[in-house]
């Protein structure tokens, strides 16, 4: 039992130092509900992810049913290597090719967000800035010296290193006592990403809204049931919720019968 006790504290240690690790995390809840949104997800992650990427646990006839996109416009957009409506999304790049040329295989995004979570990914896609030693001109501010292009780039524009502000007691940050600005740390190392305006073809509300679509694809994507596509009593509800609600339902209608079974079986006794 020690043993064991002690097992899952490194675990959760660990875990924690792992979400830590990472850097601040920006604030974000997914759109399970928007099936606008989520189409717009679905595009941005075929047109940008999907050349190197692969979601191969999820078909692309799920996908047309789950979000209300026609099997024809699916074939015509989504499909490019002649697979039919019912094949899996595997990317076009095989993973020796994908090895051989990247060093590592891009990796399959399906659950990427059961991985990571959505408040990571959000954040990961967000925090790209300009650093000339990278091979690709880029860095991260959550995954530091990543080997992933900027892919977003062309939309979100330049983003700019800037030093991290200097933290005061209780965590707090430090403000100028005069000018009440905040006070910024003199390191090298990058602490935030200062957005360049006018450089990318959409405005940063725009370009949050497509970000926040593609998550909330992402999330779709790691858990299709927990997709809002149905109405319970008035209610919007998940699929998972709804066979929550059923199995809730079947239980209590098989309850009523236990009990005057129980009760048949005793009987004679008492």
């Amino acid at each position: 039992m020690k043993k064991l006790f002690i097992s899952l504290m490194l675990t959760l240690t660990s875990g924690i130092a792992m979400a830590s690790s990472g850097g601040h995390l920006m604030d974000f809840t997914p759109n399970l509900k928007d099936k606008a949104g989520l189409q717009s997800g679905a595009k941005t992650f075929v047109n940008y992810c999907f050349g190197c990427h692969s979601m191969q646990y999820m078909r692309y006839g799920r996908l047309a049913t789950d979000l209300g996109i026609p099997d024809a416009l699916v074939e015509e957009h989504f499909i490019f290597n002649g697979s039919k409506i019912s094949a899996l999304m595997k990317g076009p790049v095989a993973p020796k090719q994908a090895k051989k040329w990247f060093g590592a295989a891009p990796p399959d995004l399906t659950l990427v967000a059961r991985v990571r979570g959505d408040k990571w990914l959000y954040t990961y896609l967000k925090s790209f800035y300009l650093d000339p030693s990278r091979p690709y001109g880029y860095n991260n501010l959550l995954f530091k010296d990543v080997g992933m292009p900027n892919v977003l780039q062309g939309l979100q524009g330049d983003q700019t290193c800037a030093p991290a502000y200097v933290a005061g007691t209780h965590g707090r940050t430090k403000r100028d006592p005069i000018t009440h600005e905040f006070i910024e740390s003199d390191s090298t190392e990058c602490g935030r990403a200062a957005h360049v305006s006018g450089t990318g073809e959409l405005s940063p509300e725009e370009f949050d809204k497509m970000v926040s679509d593609l998550v909330s694809f992402l999330v779709y994507a790691g858990e299709p049931v927990k997709i809002y596509d149905r109405t319970f009593l008035g209610m919007d509800l998940s699929q998972r919720e709804v066979y929550g609600v059923y199995s809730l339902l079947f239980l209590m209608v098989l309850g009523v019968f236990v009990v005057l079974l129980n009760r048949e079986y005793w009987k004679d006794i008492h």
